[in-house]
């Protein structure tokens, strides 16, 4: 009995940061930045989402979980800032993304960063990176509701979505962090 209990405690602490709740202060919290004083730049990032442990996401989208992990990044020099959903995607087969629009029609800048394959296993699997311009400006304006971004691709389309407390911990963080 004792082996079992003990068994159990292990995999609720193992599994536990995968089920955290995730709200402002979960964003803040695990948020990273970075500086590079070669090229003067700060580096902030925001923690990794996997649309697979999304609850809701089929209902917020109307589709199964595309697979694949993404995260929000800043990239700041001492003139500009851009902000960039690096979305990583790994499939069975290839995509070939290569346009992103918002739920309101407006095209993303969409840039493809990297692309390979693995055989691990014997089963082919594919892995694609890009990022995907966004701006404060949209954030504030989805901030009290899930902003929907569909990729499109030659061979796949999908569809996924930043939170709204994943958006209103960004907004926080930044807002907090202004310099």
């Amino acid at each position: 009995m004792k082996k079992i209990s003990l068994l159990l405690a292990v995999l609720l602490a193992v599994s536990a940061p995968a089920f955290a709740k995730k709200d402002e202060a979960w964003v803040i919290k695990k948020t990273k930045v970075s500086e590079d004083k070669f090229a003067k730049t700060q580096t902030i990032i925001f923690p990794t989402l996997k649309p697979t442990l999304m609850s809701d996401f089929k209902k917020i989208t109307g589709q199964n979980t595309p697979g694949g992990k993404f995260f929000v990044r800043i990239i700041k020099d001492k003139e500009t800032s851009s902000m960039q959903i690096y979305y990583e995607k790994t499939n069975t087969s290839w995509g070939f993304y290569n346009s992103a629009l918002d739920q309101d029609g407006t095209n993303l800048k969409f840039t493809e960063i990297a692309s390979s394959t693995d055989t691990g296993g014997g089963i082919l699997t594919t892995h694609e990176e890009f990022t995907i311009d966004i701006s404060k400006d949209t954030l504030e304006k989805y901030k009290d509701q899930n902003y929907l971004i569909k990729v499109y691709g030659k061979n796949d389309n999908f569809i996924f979505y930043l939170p709204d407390y994943y958006i209103n911990g960004i907004l926080k963080f930044i807002n907090e962090n202004q310099n």
